[in-house]
Formats: C-alpha cells, sequence, structure tokens
C-alpha cells in the first residue's frame, strides 16, 4: 500500500543568494512523487514565495510575521510554525535555511553557510553588526543541527567543518550537491591567443559575486592591473553581483586607484541569471577568488559555461576543480598573477582547462539533486 506524505518547508529565513536558487530548483523538479509526497507546504515572506514555481502540489503558505525582520520570523518559528504543520498534516519539516527555533518535532536541516563556521573568515569583518550576526547564525545552527533528525551538506568537505564544531555527534546526516541552471552550459569554444585581441576588442574577463571581504575583488583588480601594465595586454573585468557596503568602498578605491578614467573595469551590479549566461558568452575567462564557500552554485556555472576558469586554491573549490590549472592563493596578489598569466599567455592551457572544467560541471544536475533530497526527506516519515 502506498503512504501519502506530506512536506513542510521552512523557508522563512531563504530570501535572495544561493538558498532561493536551491529552493526553486528542487521544487522546479517537480518530481515529489516519486518520493512518496503528494503535496508541499512552504512557510515563507510573501516576496520569497511569488519567486517559487507554481504546481498544484505545492501550497505557499505565509504570515505577516514573515514579511518583518528576522526577528519577527523566529516569533513565527515559536509560536506559530508546529501549529502551521499541524493543521496542514505535516510529516517532516525541512529546514534549507539552517535554523529552526520551533517545537515541530521532525526535521531536517541544510547546512549552506560556511562563514559561521569558518572563524577567520568571519572575522574579517572585524567589530562590526555583521560579526555579531554571523556569531548568533553559527550557534543557532548549531542548536538546529543537533535536534535535527537529519542535516543534509552540500560537501564532504563542509560536513567535516561543520561537524568539528559540534559538542556531539549529529542524529544522522547526506551530502547531496547543489546543480547548476541549463542555461549556463555552453560548450567550450577555440580558443585564440592573446594577441589577437586589441583595444577595440579586448580579452574579457568576468567575475561573478557578491563585493565582499572574503571574494577579494581588490586583489583581483590589482593582479590584472599589473598585467596590464607588464605585457600591455589588451584586458577588460566585468564584475557582477550585489554589493557588501564596507567591502564596496574599498573596491571602489581600488577601481579609482587603478582605472581612474574607467577604461578597462565595468562594475555592473546585481544581474539576472539570463544576463549573466550573456555575459558569459561574451567573455574569455571566468575568475573566482573566494576564500570561504560551501559549495558555490556560481563556481559551477562558471564551469559548465565553456570558459576556462582562474579559481581559488582553497578548499572546497580546490575539490570541485577538475585540475590543478589555473589555481590561486585568493589572498596573494602575485599568486593570482601568475595563474592569470599562465592561462591568458597559453590558448592550450585555456582550452584544456575549459574541457576539464566543463566535462566536471556535467556531475552537477538539480533533477539529481531534487530526488536525493526529497528521498533523504522521505525516509524520516516511515
Amino acid at each position: 500500500m502506498t503512504v501519502s506524505r506530506i512536506l513542510g518547508i521552512d523557508a522563512s529565513n531563504i530570501t535572495s543568494g544561493g538558498g532561493l536558487v536551491h529552493l526553486s530548483s528542487i521544487l522546479n523538479s517537480n518530481n515529489i512523487d516519486n518520493c512518496g509526497f503528494i503535496s508541499v507546504f512552504v512557510f515563507s515572506s510573501s516576496s520569497t514565495l511569488n519567486l517559487l514555481p507554481d504546481f498544484p502540489w505545492l501550497y505557499k503558505v505565509s504570515h505577516p510575521l514573515l514579511d518583518k525582520s528576522p526577528l519577527f520570523r523566529f516569533i513565527w518559528q515559536i509560536f506559530y510554525s508546529q501549529k502551521s504543520c499541524r493543521q496542514f498534516n505535516v510529516d517532516v519539516l525541512f529546514v534549507p535555511g539552517g535554523i529552526y527555533l520551533g517545537f515541530f518535532p521532525r526535521i531536517v536541516s541544510m547546512s549552506q553557510n560556511m562563514l559561521p563556521f569558518n572563524l577567520s573568515e568571519l572575522f574579517r569583518y572585524r567589530f562590526s553588526k555583521t560579526t555579531f550576526r554571523l556569531l548568533v547564525v553559527r550557534l543557532l545552527q548549531i542548536f538546529t543541527f543537533l535536534r535535527s533528525a537529519g542535516v543534509i551538506f552540500l560537501t564532504k568537505f563542509s560536513s567535516n567543518v561543520v561537524t568539528s564544531s559540534l559538542p556531539f555527534p549529529l542524529n544522522d546526516y547526506i551530502i547531496i550537491p547543489h546543480g547548476i541552471n541549463p542555461i549556463y552550459f555552453s560548450e567550450p569554444l577555440l580558443q585564440n591567443s592573446i594577441h589577437s585581441f586589441s583595444t577595440t576588442s579586448p580579452f574579457s574577463l568576468v567575475y561573478v559575486s557578491i563585493i565582499d571581504v572574503y571574494k577579494h575583488q581588490v586583489n583581483v583588480v590589482k593582479a590584472i592591473s599589473l598585467l596590464r601594465a607588464n605585457f600591455n595586454w589588451p584586458l577588460q573585468l566585468n564584475l557582477i553581483g550585489p554589493s557588501y557596503l564596507p567591502a564596496f568602498k574599498r573596491f571602489s578605491s581600488a577601481i579609482y586607484s587603478h582605472d581612474p578614467n574607467h577604461q578597462w573595469i565595468s562594475y555592473h551590479g546585481a544581474l539576472s541569471p539570463t544576463e549573466i549566461s550573456l555575459f558569459y558568452k561574451h567573455s574569455h575567462l571566468a575568475l573566482f577568488a573566494s576564500s570561504c564557500e560551501n559549495l558555490p552554485i556560481i563556481l559551477l556555472e562558471k564551469m559548465s559555461s565553456g570558459l576556462p576558469v582562474a579559481c581559488a586554491n582553497i578548499r572546497p573549490m580546490s575539490d570541485i576543480f577538475p585540475a590543478n590549472i589555473g589555481l590561486f592563493d585568493p589572498l596573494n596578489i602575485f599568486s593570482i598573477y601568475k595563474s592569470l598569466y599562465s592561462l591568458i599567455s597559453s590558448p592550450s592551457l585555456r582550452a584544456h582547462s575549459s574541457r576539464q572544467s566543463f566535462k566536471s560541471s556535467l556531475d552537477y544536475s538539480w533533477n539529481k539533486c531534487a530526488n536525493e533530497t526529497f528521498a533523504y526527506l522521505s525516509s524520516f516519515t516511515n
């Protein structure tokens, strides 16, 4: 006899970024019935719910408290989440945001943010509200993970880091990587010599990520500026993503110092996936210089774009990246410089990088991620 199960998803702290991409993508797979679920109830803010797909089995539930600040969303968890789950006969509650203060007894949580568990990276924010917030997140996630029936990690690396920070073992956990939006997939193209580019048709580098203290855009700017000065190469840098204001101020200062006339650096802010995919199609090399990640969706998207990629040599990026090509220390400007020099000066190395990156990206699928996630959640309803 088939058992009909109902899944609840507490997305009360999912508002943007990778968390929203993950949630929307696994729901878009539209294959919950393969794991025995007949319906899914998502509890979140109206703005988040409006960004999720529509299916007959998907019910979007909001509350006035969920449209307010994080404090009010925690109040909703404590006083209303269990009641809502009981009202809709939820069998298991999935918490992809990693924090749950409510009283529903059967929860499965997820670790998507490494910053709270990497203190050296966390303290790049110095004595600030962001530092305090991340320390609070660390404590609340530890509390949530320890009371969860199961925890989903994105990589073996993240599971090792987080579990080593816990005072007690987890009840259960599994590793389920993210997927990649098919819009980014593009076969690698022929790589041309740097000497075939000019000031009117420059060699274009693209770095997609939030402007933040652990993303090291300033070091990237300095390294490329050195390459331009030393070799007179026609290099152009496009940076895409939202920004953290204190980091953006330092970034703006670096642009003013190295490109005061705005000749080769362009900052485009946050763009849609379609706009980003178009940038990839018109670029010649992608960069990723973050020093703290869990499983960066943006890096996977770069790898799938058919571009050669220069990437930070820090885990988990060095685990994901297919070969020891184009890796650099994001804290060391000369290391970035050497990595970019080796790729830009060698079309054959760029071709090898793009082929290997593209091949590795084929291992990541949102359908696979969704199937494994729903199967794991279903295992706690027996």
